[in-house]
């Protein structure tokens, strides 16, 4: 994703149920809704886009990888 210009601050293990992956965006970041959106145009294998929830790093976007994503 880095090749593709978009900006990675930290990586590391969600120690937590994610069925598929997602990118979550942040709600009170304008623009991290669209962003995301456009996060996954371009990686379709991004099954999910939604609103963070309690437990998610910091971030006005954060990208959980699963399994599924190839």
């Amino acid at each position: 994703m880095k090749s593709a210009g978009w900006t990675a601050t930290n990586g590391g293990a969600f120690q937590g149920d994610i069925l598929s992956t997602a990118v979550y965006y942040d709600p009170n970041v304008t623009g991290a809704q669209q962003a995301a959106i456009a996060l996954q145009a371009q990686f379709p294998a991004i099954k999910r886009v939604k609103q963070k929830f309690s437990g998610l790093p910091q971030g006005a976007l954060v990208l959980v990888l699963t399994s599924d994503y190839s």
